[in-house]
């Protein structure tokens, strides 16, 4: 009997220690870039919901859409992404903090291009950091690249973003 009080003492204790989270789960990102593919650049704008699931641990949905050009032979073309992507949030002091990224992304080249393979998965990495953690609207600078096997070239986005914590 006291083995099953003690038991239902540390479940409740565990379950009460989770349910008082000090972080909001939910936020809203965009993003705004100058993504670069090779030689070609363009705007790149990203729309991104993210879950924190830990204090420190967030999993993000994006979707982002590039007007790339390339100067050289007077190209315009559209490059889209969906993506997942995993925050880890290692450095922080004070109102700042620093966030590894990794994720997979499903991209799109416009058909135009000539390529064999137009879409297909890659992968990202990047860094970004954060300022004013402790308010519900943050921003920072970010920056990713990912590798594709099928693509022209290395991509890769350096930008701001702007955070909404819900």
């Amino acid at each position: 009997m006291k083995t099953n009080l003690i038991l239902i003492v540390f479940l409740f204790s565990g379950i009460n220690t989770f349910a008082q989270k000090d972080f909001k789960e939910f936020a809203v990102n965009l993003n705004v870039n100058q993504q670069y593919v090779k030689s070609d650049f363009g705007l790149n704008i990203e729309g991104v919901l993210n879950y924190r699931f830990a204090k420190d641990f967030s999993l993000g949905i994006s979707f982002a859409n590039a007007k790339m050009e390339n100067d050289e032979f007077n190209l315009k073309y559209n490059l889209q992404r969906y993506g997942l992507q995993a925050n880890y949030a290692f450095a922080k002091v004070d109102n700042f903090q620093i966030e590894s990224i990794f994720g997979f992304s499903y991209l799109m080249f416009d058909e135009e291009l000539g390529l064999e393979d137009s879409k297909g998965l890659g992968i990202d990495v990047g860094i970004q950091a954060v300022f004013r953690t402790h308010r519900d609207f943050n921003y920072g600078l970010r920056i990713v690249t990912t590798y594709a096997e099928f693509s022209p070239g290395g991509i890769m986005n350096a930008g701001a973003f702007f955070r909404l914590n819900l």
